[in-house]
């Protein structure tokens, strides 16, 4: 069964899809099974193999997140001790911090935003921070955080909040920007929301079932929803 809501937008129609299980299932899939297959094959991957090798050189065993900038030309990796960005093409290493993060997002501009948890949130390669945030995604412009007390923040740098929303979300959260970093999506206590990553404009929040996981197309603003008690084929 899918679902089709069109939202009014001055620049884009957002779709939000209930998709069969076994489709969300494959996409799943493909993404969890990827990272696996990053760790244990660094050198065999033909595209991410000298990145891959890179980063597991700087920072070690235990990695905790993993990401990819939008152009496809570097990735990050975080561990309980170091934080690092290497590029794909050569296996470079660009940038490194001794500092360890629990997450890690690159942004439209090349930068690489470190989730450290309670430590708070930093850029790598930059000097100072700010507060602690319980979830993390970056955007076209920046990234988007939310607060421990549950508000979104739209940044564009440590010191440069854009916006923030005024209604709260249950903490904790997941959120997940989209392939053109357009628009955020929030996933908590079986609830839905879209706003766009810049203004953090409502665009969306409900909940059409009780939603687990939302994964966005990698080239349309569509997103996929797992409900509760659907399986992946």
């Amino acid at each position: 069964m899918v679902l089709r809501r069109p939202l009014q937008h001055p620049l884009l129609t957002f779709v939000l899809s209930l998709a069969v299980a076994s489709t969300l299932g494959a996409l799943l899939y493909f993404v969890t099974s990827s990272l696996p297959y990053f760790a244990l094959g660094p050198v065999a991957d033909p595209r991410f193999g000298r990145a891959n090798a890179c980063l597991m050189s700087a920072v070690g065993d235990g990695r905790l997140s993993f990401a990819v900038a939008p152009d496809g030309g570097a990735v990050a990796a975080s561990s309980a001790r170091a934080s690092a960005l290497c590029r794909v093409s050569d296996g470079a290493l660009l940038a490194s911090s001794p500092t360890g993060a629990r997450g890690v997002a690159i942004d439209g501009a090349g930068r690489v935003w470190c989730d450290r948890g309670e430590a708070g949130l930093t850029l790598l390669g930059a000097d100072g921070g700010m507060g602690a945030t319980a979830a993390l995604a970056a955007s076209a412009e920046g990234a988007v955080a939310l607060g421990t007390d549950g508000h979104l923040l739209a940044l564009h740098g440590l010191d440069e909040v854009a916006a923030v929303q005024d209604e709260r979300w249950p903490v904790p959260a997941r959120l997940s920007v989209s392939g053109t970093g357009a628009l955020v999506a929030v996933v908590a206590e079986g609830t839905v929301g879209v706003c766009e990553a810049t203004t953090l404009r409502p665009l969306f929040r409900g909940s059409p079932c009780r939603v687990e996981e939302a994964a966005w197309h990698p080239t349309r603003e569509e997103l996929w929803l797992r409900c509760a008690g659907e399986r992946g084929g």
